[in-house]
């Protein structure tokens, strides 16, 4: 919201301000004007940035839940010793979630490439989630996986 033309602007009507003063220039003005022209912008601008930030919020507690599901259904629907599979989901999400992060902060690296190595996370816990019937998970079970996999990353 602070950029060239804010600090324009302010120098406009601060410059006006004084030339006024010191002149003795006096106008009398509508405030409905300045309600129109300043006050509603910045109110829907403030509740634009709000709705942003929950939309963003939702989404985050959708990809937490739904990477949760992921981790406990590898670790709680089978009898299995699924240690190895355990580690490699938790560290599949947590490296997704990482990118997710890191798509979000400006550096050098183009936005391509961190949304490729996202994908390529999201593909990685796929064939993870595939390989859950080798450590006993049921086929209805993997198939929800798949939905909480596929929800995860839409």
């Amino acid at each position: 919201m602070v950029n060239i033309q804010s600090f324009f602007v302010t120098a406009v009507a601060i410059l006006s301000t004084y030339l006024s003063k010191h002149f003795s220039l006096e106008v009398d003005f509508p405030l409905t004007l300045i309600d129109i022209s300043i006050v509603f912008p910045i109110v829907f601008s403030i509740n634009s940035a709000y709705k942003r930030r929950e939309l963003a919020l939702n989404h985050y507690g959708d990809l937490k839940a739904h990477g949760r599901a992921l981790f406990f259904a590898c670790r709680d629907w089978t009898t299995n010793d699924t240690t190895e599979t355990q580690e490699k989901v938790k560290s599949l999400l947590e490296e997704t979630l990482k990118g997710c992060l890191d798509l979000f902060h400006p550096s050098e690296v183009d936005d391509d490439v961190k949304e490729n190595h996202i994908y390529t996370k999201l593909s990685e816990l796929s064939l993870c989630v595939n390989s859950f019937r080798e450590i006993g998970i049921g086929s209805s079970e993997v198939s929800r996986c798949n939905s909480y996999l596929n929800k995860f990353g839409y």
